[in-house]
């Protein structure tokens, strides 16, 4: 049942991002050539079109969060909640399938961005140091050294977005408890807790060893702990703190 959750968080999610993917491509094409035009001699000097795409790459990542906030909220914290919580599933499932959905539906747009620049980079003309930076890129990522460091990161940076999407959805959660002021309480905890978070990694890294890849695992071990227990306070408010009776 967990895969047919997938299913469809997926569906709702590929239903309305991929016209956005289509449109950034579509502007990064345009923004390409006629930056080219203007500035064929490698100027810096911005078309309009370039400008729009700009917009364009924050419009996609503000509704990309936008939607993993509301599709939560609208599916398990809203009237719709009473249908989803009668489904043969555990809260935990319900959970998951959201959680992993932002998760992935996060993974996709960084890889629709990327995507995008290196359309824009490709067409906007000769670009001679550009084709040498992307050699040269692709070399260092694929090279034995720094394949590992790469490796790392990437999955830091997955733990820290899993960790955020974990974090949002608790204080959605905390937020219901109140009966009004809701997004301005969920706000703010989230920022406090932003602010606490960040104090304790800071007192807490230096004490790793100096080595090339501990502050790097410190970073990610710091931040699997609270990712489990962001995720694990989410899952205890959405079974006490709902009546769906």
């Amino acid at each position: 049942m967990l895969g047919k959750l997938l299913k469809y968080d997926f569906k709702a999610f590929l239903r309305i991002m991929v016209p956005f993917y289509l449109a950034l491509m579509a502007l990064s094409l345009l923004a390409g050539l006629s930056q080219g035009r203007i500035a064929p001699d490698g100027a810096s000097e911005p078309s309009p079109l370039t400008i729009i795409w700009g917009i364009a790459v924050v419009v996609v990542v503000t509704v990309n969060i936008i939607m993993l906030i509301q599709r939560f909220r609208d599916n398990l914290l809203k009237d719709e909640g009473y249908l989803m919580f009668t489904l043969p599933v555990t809260r935990w499932q319900l959970l998951v399938s959201k959680a992993l959905t932002a998760l992935v539906s996060l993974i996709i747009s960084g890889l629709a961005l990327i995507l995008s620049v290196l359309l824009f980079e490709v067409v906007s003309g000769p670009q001679p140091h550009f084709v040498e930076e992307l050699s040269e890129f692709l070399q260092r990522i694929t090279d034995q050294n720094h394949i590992t460091m790469y490796l790392l990161n990437a999955l830091v940076v997955l733990i820290v977005v899993f960790q955020q999407i974990c974090l949002i959805y608790t204080v959605l959660l905390g937020s219901q408890i109140l009966p009004r002021f809701r997004v301005l309480a969920a706000l703010g905890v989230y920022i406090l807790v932003m602010y606490v978070e960040s104090r304790i990694i800071l007192a807490v890294v230096p004490y790793f060893p100096q080595t090339t890849y501990a502050p790097l695992l410190g970073q990610g071990a710091i931040s699997i702990v609270f990712a489990g227990l962001y995720f694990w306070l989410c899952g205890w408010l959405l079974h006490h703190t709902l009546n769906m009776e």
